[in-house]
This record gives structure tokens, sequence and C-alpha cells, in this order.
């Protein structure tokens, strides 16, 4: 993280880096490459960038974007994380070498890591001390973070999108829907925060739907679940309850996803707007580019972004 006010997590492993990578992304990495921007004399973490195994090693003009992608997030190093459950750690270190020189290749030296079955090993140690693989950590305080920043990590891509079904707040409630105010949205939050898993009822659910139709209620709704005052879990349960014509909150969780560096969720609440609106528009055309939000950084453990060849 850039901000000096913001909390400083000491990495000791590249571990914690995985768990970093898999929070981000939303899902635990199957068959994929990723890479960390490892930032300044500090290396602290930046971009996070995620490519299929089999696209990174077929694709020549891969390797190119994803060297531009950490020059543009002003890399000094990296950290390439190669996950494959269907190689063995050294053939997995195999197939990231040629990323590995191409990236030394424009100065930007990696350290090389495989996990196979959640169970990671660091290559190309010089101590002789990260030869035998061990699990990835639990507990670390790395972990506790990004749980806390509300960073959860399910089980595939799929599994994202699928989390964002739900059944649909009752017409009937629509019908008497108050907007909710913003300290009423706080409100709900903090009894969110308060007891994990809680479920609004009908009535709640409609208010704050209605509510974040109104763009000025929906940006302030973004810019608080940004700084951790509403939980993106309250977002997330409010997605599932909403009807398609409920683009402020869709149009939220996209804006927040985003800000958060979480390529699938963002990906998921974009397929729910519709093309005409204006501020997934905007989402999508970053998300095109593969541009970090970089004036947010402060908010954040990290940017990912999902390449598809």
């Amino acid at each position: 993280m850039d901000d000096n006010s913001a909390q400083v997590i000491q990495v000791t492993h590249p571990g914690d880096l995985a768990l970093l990578a898999a929070h981000t992304l939303g899902f635990w990495p199957s068959e994929s490459i990723t890479l960390i921007s490892l930032r300044g004399p500090r290396r602290r973490s930046g971009l996070i960038a995620r490519l299929d195994l089999d696209d990174a090693t077929t694709h020549p003009e891969a390797t190119d974007v994803l060297i531009d992608a950490m020059h543009q997030d002003r890399a000094h190093a990296v950290c390439l994380l190669v996950w494959s459950d269907q190689h063995t750690h050294d053939d997995a270190a195999a197939l990231a070498e040629p990323l590995g020189l191409a990236l030394l290749a424009a100065d930007l030296p990696a350290e090389v890591a495989t996990i196979h079955h959640r169970q990671i090993r660091q290559t190309g140690c010089d101590h002789g001390c990260c030869d035998t693989e061990r699990p990835l950590p639990t507990d670390s305080p790395v972990a506790a973070a990004l749980i806390g920043a509300g960073l959860a990590v399910l089980p595939t891509r799929q599994a994202v999108a699928d989390s964002l079904t739900g059944t649909p707040v009752y017409c009937l409630a629509l019908e008497r829907a108050r907007p909710a105010s913003h300290p009423r949205w706080l409100a709900v939050a903090a009894r969110f925060t308060a007891r994990p898993g809680t479920v609004l009822d009908e009535q709640e659910v409609a208010d704050l739907l209605v509510s974040a139709q109104n763009i000025e209620t929906r940006d302030r709704l973004i810019a608080s679940t940004i700084t951790g005052h509403v939980p993106l879990a309250m977002l997330v349960h409010l997605v599932q309850r909403a009807h398609p014509e409920h683009e402020g909150i869709h149009a939220a969780l996209a804006m927040v996803a985003w800000l958060q560096g979480n390529a699938v969720l963002t990906e998921a609440a974009l397929a729910r707007l519709p093309e005409h609106n204006s501020l997934g528009r905007l989402i999508t055309q970053a998300v095109a580019l593969h541009l970090p939000p970089m004036d947010s950084r402060e908010h954040l453990l990290g940017n990912a972004v999902d390449l598809t060849f």
C-alpha cells in the first residue's frame, strides 16, 4: 500500500502473497499464473494479474501484456506464482521459466513459487531453506487483514458469479418503500458488521434498494464501502435481493469490487447492468484497459486484473 497512514502488513513468505492474490481475485486460482507487482525499495505489493496457465505458455503476446501491466504499475520486481494441481512443483516451475526470463530481461526480477494442492514451494532460494513444500498459511496477519477488509475467497470463478444469485424482494415491499437516509444506511451497516450473516427484512431491503437508485446516495454508498463503513457483504446481500431495474445497487457493487481489485466480482456485477448505465460503461472501459484504480490505492491491499487471451 502506498499511503503512509494505511496499515502496513509485513510479509515474510510467498505464501502470504499467495493469500493476497487469492483474496484479491476473489477465488482460488486453478491452472493459473499470477504476478504480483512489488514496488519501491520496500517492495510493497501493487497490481495483481492472473492468466490461465495454458494462455501464458501458448500465447507469446501474453508475456508482453503482463510485462506492460507491471511496468504501468511501476513495479521494481514481481512475485510469480504458478498454481497447478495437474503439474508437479518441478514441472510447474519449468513452465514458468520462459516468463521469468522475459521478466528479468525487462528489468523485472521475479521471485517464483509454485502451488500444488494448496502446498507452496519457493524456487531459486539461495539458502536452501525453501526447497520443501509447506501449506499455505491460514492464520497469518495477511489472512486476518484480508478477511477484515471483506475480501473473501471462493472456490472458483463461477462461485463468485453464483454468489450474487438470490430471491428478489417482494413487489409489495417495493411499493411501500421509503428511501433510506445515509445515517440509516450506516446504522444497518453497523448491525451487519456486528453480526456477520445478518439477514435484512423485506421492507428494509426494499427501502435500501430504492434509495440506491438516487445517484448521490449511490455514490455515498460507494465511498462508505471503500472506507469500511459499509461491509461489502451487505452490498452482495442487497444485490441478491435486487430486481434487474435496481441499477443503483448493481453499479455500486461493480464500482466497489473494481476499486478493491476483485476482477471476477466486478465482471459478475457488470453483467447485471444494462449497457446504457453510465457508471457501468466507465468501469467496463477501465477493465478492458486493465486499468487499476491508482487513485484509490490507500484503501486497498492490492488491485487485480484477470487477463484472457
